[in-house]
Order: C-alpha cells, then structure tokens, then sequence
C-alpha cells in the first residue's frame, strides 16, 4: 500500500491493483509470443532477452511455467557459452574464446560475433608481433629489449603457443651454453 501510494500519488483500489496485474500478465504473454517467435527464427540471443523479461515480471505465472523446457534449456546453454566468452576473454584465453565465439555464432544468427572475434585476432596479432621483436632481440643480444617484448607480448596474450614455444628454445639454449661453458 505505500508503495503504490507514494508511486501514484493516490491510496491503491482494488480495480488498481486489477489493472496492474493485468498489465504485468500482458506484458509476459507479449515477451513470451515474442520469445517463441525468435527461437523459432534461431535469433537466440534475442530470445534470451525476452526471456528474461518474462521471468522478472512473472516467473511463477502459469504461462511461463508450461514454457517447454527444450527452448528454455537451449537459451541456457547459449547464456552460459557467451558467460564462458565473457571468462576467456576476461582471462586472455583466445584460442578458447575463438573456439566459443564460432560455437555461438554457428547456434544463434542474431549472435554479435565481430567484436569479441576482432578482440581476439587483434590480441593475437599484437602478441606474434612482440614474439618477433623478441626473437629479432634475442638475435641482436640486447637483452633488455627481448625482457620488454616477452613482457608486452605475454601480458597481450599469455597462453600464446609461439611465446611459449620462444622461450623453451630460450631456455634450451641457455642451458646449452651453461653446459658448455662446465664443460669446457
């Protein structure tokens, strides 16, 4: 009663709150329609979205309840990949994320893949490239800028096979001329 008081200004009535709740029951069947009309279409990601809003007005409504659980599962499962994606990228997991930002895409035609996809390719870009200065570093034996490259590309893309496959030969190789200089 007070917060419909102080909303509209008047003590609530019965016809009222009648209203309201038919608005709100409306507005449920309206997203619903709306949802099964996007699944249908493959348009997931939208479907999603109306989805949740039918939930937030209504979720123990009878029409939502009766909602078959085979469309409800896969706009689950199509949530929680782009959750996923959003972890990878958050992590700098590109080869994953790339992997999940083609399953989406491939799932839902509606489904945003440029940025997340450009992100990714830009990382990767970016990383390969300070690899190279480090190897052209490495080659130089100016060891302070080979420190800076493999610093710069491994905070652009830390799980970068090259970078990885850059510093076991590093390492080997150092290790060969430590056994060497024993040796000697």
């Amino acid at each position: 009663q007070k917060m419909l008081s102080s909303s509209f200004g008047v003590p609530p009535t019965v016809s009222m709150i009648d209203g309201l709740s038919l608005e709100a029951i409306r507005t449920v069947d309206e997203s619903l329609v709306s949802f099964e009309n996007l699944i249908t279409r493959r348009d997931v990601d939208s479907a999603s979205n109306r989805l949740l809003e039918a939930f937030g007005v209504g979720e123990y409504l009878p029409r939502v309840r009766r909602l078959p659980m085979t469309e409800k599962t896969k706009v689950l499962d199509f949530v929680r990949k782009k959750n996923k994606l959003l972890g990878f990228m958050e992590m700098k997991d590109f080869a994953e994320a790339e992997v999940v930002v083609n399953e989406l895409k491939s799932e839902a035609q509606d489904f945003e893949y440029a940025r997340p996809l450009a992100a990714i390719q830009t990382a990767k870009t970016v990383s390969s490239l300070h690899v190279s200065k480090a190897q052209m570093a490495a080659a130089n034996k100016d060891m302070k800028a080979l420190e800076s490259e493999m610093k710069s590309a491994a905070e652009a893309w830390p799980m970068n096979p090259d970078l990885k496959q850059f510093t076991g030969n590093l390492v080997k190789s150092s290790d060969m001329r430590s056994q060497a200089l024993i040796e000697f």
